[in-house]
């Protein structure tokens, strides 16, 4: 069958070339006609118009790379109705984690050989579309930070170091949320995320509960208003016990808006993607049943 490649050679810091090159080799020797694509061009130019002539009749778009390729291919398999695998080469992972995903030719040539794709919920903020997660407070300023430094591909070690920059300056904005036009958050500073997804970085997984198959979206605010409390509240969340803390909203959506005391970043599916401006919130949907994806 014909399949596109979508190869993010600078994924995992470089190595991601490597191991692509290792599965195309798979690939045709599985008797697939495999299309190949490089997110980064010669020209600079951007791979998106080649990539939905590509997947015009394809059977699979096969992304290897990080969360944040996935993240900018997926509105076009959606567009074309080609279901996705996630062939993982980033820091994270995330999405091929929630599905199991490995970055091992094999895997991919068996779900290739069941085609039994299903199909999962995405989301939107604004006219943006996302599969995993929006953010607002500590970790969004850490992803602005990582982006704004970024010269090829990242690491853990590149995102602890800027957490540490964070905890020295950190930004505590107040902020104010709406699920389903209720108010849930009046003007208090803290770590907003809406999740679609159980999976978040480190293993953190504040959205513990998510899932991308049920039409909603996972609303989750933790209060934090001081270094300590931040630090407090990281440990309780990495051991759970924020979600029997009454201090912290947790509530399931079809739609959400963030609003901002003052300007603060905001990041989906671990990227940056812009500046929450104190007049004009964002507003975020659950797009229900718009991916297909072929899960191992």
């Amino acid at each position: 069958m014909r399949v596109v490649v979508l190869r993010n050679s600078f994924a995992g810091r470089g190595r991601g070339r490597a191991k692509a090159d290792r599965l195309l080799t798979a690939l045709r020797a599985g008797g697939h006609d495999a299309v190949v694509l490089d997110v980064q061009r010669a020209d600079g130019s951007s791979v998106n118009g080649e990539l939905d002539d590509a997947l015009r009749g394809a059977a699979a778009l096969i992304i290897a790379g990080g969360d944040g390729t996935l993240h900018h291919s997926a509105p076009a398999a959606m567009h074309a109705g080609v279901p996705v695998y996630h062939f993982p080469l980033g820091t994270e992972n995330l999405f091929a984690r929630q599905f199991r995903m490995t970055a091992v030719p094999g895997g991919v040539l068996g779900a290739l050989d069941r085609r039994e794709p299903v199909t999962i919920d995405t989301a939107t903020c604004g006219d943006r579309a996302f599969l995993l997660m929006c953010s607002v407070g500590f970790d969004s300023c850490i992803v602005e930070r990582v982006a704004a430094a970024r010269r090829g591909g990242v690491s853990r070690l590149d995102y602890v170091a800027h957490s540490i920059a964070e905890i020295v300056r950190p930004r505590f904005v107040p902020l104010t949320i709406h699920a389903d036009g209720r108010e849930i958050v009046r003007h208090a500073p803290g770590i907003a995320l809406v999740a679609n997804s159980s999976q978040y970085a480190a293993r953190l997984d504040p959205a513990r509960d998510a899932s991308m198959r049920d039409g909603l979206l996972d609303l989750v605010f933790i209060p934090v208003a001081s270094r300590l409390e931040l630090a407090r509240q990281l440990v309780r969340v990495a051991r759970g016990q924020h979600l029997h803390d009454a201090r912290v909203a947790r509530i399931r959506c079809r739609e959400a808006t963030i609003a901002a005391a003052c300007a603060v970043p905001y990041q989906l599916d671990g990227e940056h993607a812009g500046t929450l401006h104190a007049d004009a919130p964002l507003r975020i949907r659950i797009a229900p049943a718009t991916l297909r994806v072929l899960a191992e």
